[in-house]
């Protein structure tokens, strides 16, 4: 594969399919990186930022409004994938889980995943039950994960260096895994990424 960051610079990216359930996903021969998160954490703009694309996904105000697996391919060559959101608490019962099972379901059995990208709201620095449930979940499957805190700029730079030792501690994080801060509103956040998800790449997934 080529470096991440090459295929950024002449990026082509493009809406591949939906799956309601694993058996709909696409061929399992592209090696593919999950974004994980609560709803409303900011996954489809994170993905409209990254590709610089601003209406690849759909970027709703409710939360809640991504309830299948979604497949992007770039440029041939890796899949990402917007898994919908977790927590939800308008949501009734009976879809929360079915969330809930549909994303178990495709990250403990598709073959081709090679790594999470988690979103977590860099604003909660003591987390929630859901994402340190979630935290314990991943951990036992040994996916390994880039952490990214969305929402960087509604901190102060004081805020952010404690909010960032806070949750290391809290999520008890190894200094091996990324923990990126980022804000759709810079363009270095873009920059940051895709220099951090290369490394993260090179080192721990090939």
């Amino acid at each position: 594969m080529k470096k991440l960051q090459e295929l950024f610079e002449n990026v082509n990216v493009s809406f591949l399919t939906s799956a309601s359930k694993i058996s709909q996903c696409p061929e399992s021969e592209i090696t593919e990186y999950a974004l994980l998160g609560r709803s409303n954490v900011g996954k489809s703009s994170l993905l409209n930022h990254i590709f610089s694309a601003k209406a690849l996904v759909k970027v709703s105000r409710q939360p809640g409004k991504t309830r299948l697996i979604n497949f992007f391919r770039l440029n041939d060559e890796i899949n990402f994938v917007d898994l919908p959101g977790y927590g939800y608490a308008k949501m009734s019962h009976s879809d929360r889980d079915s969330m809930g099972a549909m994303i178990r379901d495709y990250c403990e059995n598709r073959p081709n995943l090679k790594g999470v990208i988690w979103l977590l709201d860099f604003r909660r620095e003591e987390g929630t039950d859901l994402d340190r449930g979630a935290a314990a979940w991943l951990a036992s499957l040994g996916i390994p994960v880039f952490v990214i805190l969305t929402k960087s700029d509604k901190l102060n730079q004081k805020e952010l260096a404690a909010n960032l030792k806070s949750i290391r501690e809290t999520y008890k994080f190894p200094e091996e895994v990324p923990v990126i801060p980022y804000t759709t509103t810079r363009d270095k956040s873009r920059d940051i990424f895709w220099n951090r998800f290369n490394d993260w790449v090179n080192q721990k997934l090939n």
